[in-house]
């Protein structure tokens, strides 16, 4: 497939389409041959198919792969790696910009509290589901009940915990009651709250959906490749009766599952459109290629090092956990891992978030203060840690400094490079059994995670929660301090009082040491010379509708 260029001829847009029907008949992905010819029917009777552009993009997430069993469907996956696609097929009822941090209408034009329990939301007219049918109340309704039935085994359906039912008032009015006070709900709508078309998710059944979903999106589901063991591509093409006018030119997305290691080749070789990742290679020689761009931009992602104070041993002791935070160099780990691409961080969450505290070092750098400390544990001669962390390039480089850092002290990290599945495996899995133990682990080392609800309630919940999917051993299944500052934030009667009490919980988190933060994470892309985009804080879910090409 040749790179996005204007002006296709009708031509070279027909054969591109055929050889895609032709590889899902050869592939036998039966089940998408309907779909794929009125998907062609609608794509050529479209008055703009003669101006057809395609974006070709890959990132990371993608060189850590995913089975082929992977699916766009947010009820079966709980995957990050799809939530970005997942938000360019379905729609919520309202969205956040992270750039300023509003709350801002999407499936719903407005909302407003009828008491302190209910938001009332009015719906759009006039929308329409990829097939056809019509965008209601009964939609809400229909999507809500559904991932909060936990029959379902919906991964985000604790986060909606806060919603005891959804009431119809009539076509285009739906009261969401609450069991009690959620200050961030409408955030975790924004990130989660998927709407589905009830009429037709009955009609086929979950199953079917999985493998072929609608939304109300600015893109319609294609297809998927895969070969012998993974996928290898998604195709979307543009939804050409969405609802509102983006003017955008993208007429098709292709994500590709390209490994870490050959995505900036394949950005050279004009294989790929755009990479979004946290590492970079040779960045002068990039820069200096006429043919592409690159540019950074710092988001809401940040990395750090959870640690399991749960299990015996070192960590459980407040001393040998201050100890390697007066151990870390910040700086060093940006410059010498990641190429200078970040900034320090001091807190539990990073830089636009609500409610952070000052990005000022709670436990200065002092290797000998560290020392002392751990001398008066009992650890005089240190100790070793087996630490977790993701089979990507960055974090293994993260890994190598942090290393030499707390050699110092005598601490020995002992690291192992999990695949996707093994960390499913190691920390989701057992959970979903009803199993609460901590990890085998000491140290879990995360880079890049990102606060998609514009603030830290995300990474609370999930990482420092007692029964946070995520959590590895911090008062795992336990009555916990955490959980306790965790219940009075969300419940905050406003604005003001979530950032204050945000800060409460970022100060006990730090106070008891129970994470090193290490870094707000500046995201690089690359991008060929005729794409145009530049999303800021705004990436995840990303908005390619604003992405532009030549």
């Amino acid at each position: 497939m040749q790179s996005a260029r204007a002006g296709p001829s009708i031509i070279n847009i027909f054969t591109e389409v055929v050889n895609d029907m032709v590889n899902i008949i050869f592939n036998k992905k039966a089940a998408y041959i309907f779909p794929m010819m009125l998907l062609m029917f609608v794509f050529f009777n479209s008055s703009a198919a003669g101006e057809r552009k395609i974006l070709r993009f890959t990132g990371y997430g993608a060189p850590l792969g995913t089975t082929k069993n992977g699916t766009l469907d947010p009820l079966r996956t709980y995957d990050l790696l799809f939530f970005n696609l997942q938000h360019q097929i379905f729609e919520t009822l309202v969205a956040v910009d992270l750039n300023n941090q509003e709350v801002i209408p999407e499936l719903a034009e407005s909302w407003k509290k009828t008491d302190d329990r209910t938001i009332r939301f009015y719906l759009r007219h006039g929308v329409r589901f990829h097939n056809g049918e019509p965008f209601t109340a009964e939609a809400v309704k229909f999507s809500l009940d559904l991932m909060k039935d936990p029959r379902n085994k919906f991964a985000g359906r604790y986060l909606l915990d806060s919603i005891a039912s959804v009431h119809i008032i009539n076509d285009h009015t739906v009261d969401v009651v609450m069991n009690f006070r959620d200050v961030v709900i409408l955030r975790k709508l924004a990130a989660i709250g998927f709407i589905f078309p009830p009429e037709y998710y009955k009609r086929v059944g979950n199953t079917y959906f999985t493998r072929y979903p609608m939304g109300t999106g600015p893109f319609r589901f294609f297809y998927i490749d895969t070969d012998e063991e993974k996928l290898t591509s998604i195709h979307l093409v543009a939804n050409e009766d969405y609802w509102q006018d983006l003017h955008h030119s993208l007429k098709k997305l292709v994500f590709s599952f390209i490994p870490g290691e050959q995505q900036w080749d394949a950005l050279i070789k004009q294989k790929v459109d755009l990479v979004i990742t946290q590492y970079i290679e040779s960045e002068k020689q990039l820069q200096s290629n006429p043919a592409l761009k690159i540019i950074s931009q710092q988001t809401l992602r940040h990395s750090t090092c959870l640690l399991n104070i749960d299990k015996p041993g070192p960590l459980a002791d407040i001393r040998v956990r201050k100890a390697l935070q007066h151990c870390i160099n910040r700086q060093a780990i940006i410059t010498q891992a990641l190429k200078g691409h970040g900034t320090p961080l001091y807190a539990s969450v990073p830089e636009g978030t609500l409610g952070r505290l000052a990005n000022t070092p709670v436990y200065e750098q002092d290797v000998k203060k560290a020392g002392e400390l751990l001398q008066q544990a009992g650890y005089p001669n240190g100790f070793t840690l087996k630490v977790m962390a993701a089979q990507a390039r960055h974090t293994i480089d993260v890994v190598a400094v942090l290393k030499e850092q707390l050699k110092q002290i005598g601490v020995t990290l002992d690291p192992y490079y999990l695949t996707r599945e093994e960390l499913v495996a190691e920390i989701i899995a057992p959970k979903l059994q009803g199993i609460f133990k901590p990890s085998t682990f000491d140290m879990w080392l995360i880079t890049g995670w990102p606060n998609v609800f514009g603030t830290g309630t995300h990474f609370y919940s999930l990482y420092l929660h007692s029964h946070g999917m995520f959590n590895f051993g911090t008062f795992l299944n336990k009555e916990s301090p955490v959980d306790e500052i965790y219940t009075r934030t969300i419940q905050s009667a406003d604005k003001s009082m979530l950032g204050s009490n945000l800060q409460v919980l970022d100060r006990y988190i730090m106070k008891q040491s129970l994470i090193i933060p290490l870094y707000q994470v500046e995201v690089i892309y690359g991008m060929q010379k005729n794409i145009h985009y530049s999303p800021g804080m705004n990436d995840l879910p990303h908005r390619f509708w604003n992405c532009s090409v030549e």
